[in-house]
């Protein structure tokens, strides 16, 4: 069985008793101070799906960024790839709340949103 994150969908190759012993293997790197090591044998999967938003979904499905990491929502569309991302931090100068449309694969600059109904 392949541990899921729920918050963002991202499915790794690993049992949470797997991903939880990498965890407490690699635990000593961040109490020592050295950089972090990357290790291609412990990477899998795809990039964006473990890094952040993942690129594909469920055509119509939504979904939320990993704790720790800006507020977002993304929409996808029938396709499975992003329509657009509801961002609900202030970033690259664009308000709090904004969104970002997706046209041809690529993100636009962003444009204040409302999330309130009305």
């Amino acid at each position: 069985m392949a541990y899921e994150w729920p918050h963002a969908r991202a499915t790794f190759e690993k049992t949470r008793e797997e991903v939880d012993q990498c965890i407490a293997d690699h635990a000593d790197y961040s109490l020592n101070a050295e950089p972090l090591r990357y290790d291609e044998r412990e990477v899998i999967g795809e990039a964006e799906q473990i890094a952040g938003m993942p690129y594909r979904g469920t055509p119509g499905s939504w979904a939320s960024s990993m704790p720790g990491k800006m507020p977002q929502l993304r929409q996808y569309g029938r396709d499975g790839t992003p329509l657009t991302d509801f961002d609900l931090e202030a970033h690259h100068g664009n308000s709090n709340p904004h969104a970002h449309n997706w046209v041809g694969g690529v993100r636009d600059e962003g444009a204040p949103v409302s999330l309130l109904p009305w």
